[in-house]
């Protein structure tokens, strides 16, 4: 351990970013030098989900991004985004049909709750200054779900 400790804390960053994020949490157990100097490595990814069914989770999310400075802001390095509709529902298959007058027509889809409205004026309030604080962030990527 005692050699590991000699390195510069930039080669044991660098060191700790080959590694699972399971490897370095028991790393920042060993020791407490180790459990400061890495407290950064363990939130490098964040992933932004915001959908109909979490609208709760991932808004607190974004607040906390957005007023609170710390670990998350300094040592992210990848952020995520799957969704940023409040309003999307992943259980909705499309449009389904009934017939009318001999023709085919679509239901209306279904309406959002109102708490969805105010999710997605949340989410615009947060949105950037939590992109701001992510002070080290080296990517971001969207990651479509419709894939």
């Amino acid at each position: 351990m005692s050699d590991l400790l000699s390195l510069a804390p930039e080669l044991i960053h660098e060191i700790s970013n080959k590694l699972d994020i399971g490897d370095v949490k028991n790393l920042r157990l060993a020791c407490r030098h180790l459990g400061q100097l890495l407290a950064t490595q363990v939130l490098r990814v964040i992933y932004i989900n915001h959908k109909k069914d979490q609208i709760d989770k991932d808004l607190e999310k974004l607040r906390a991004l957005a007023t609170k400075a710390g670990v998350t802001s300094t040592g992210t390095q990848e952020l995520i985004i799957r969704s940023l509709t409040p309003g999307r529902d992943p259980e909705w298959k499309g449009f389904t049909y009934q017939q009318v007058n001999g023709e085919y027509v679509p239901n209306p889809e279904p309406e959002d709750p109102p708490e969805v409205a105010l999710a997605e004026e949340n989410m615009k309030m947060y949105l950037y200054d939590s992109l701001c604080s992510l002070k080290n962030l080296r990517t971001v990527r969207w990651v479509s779900a419709c894939t």
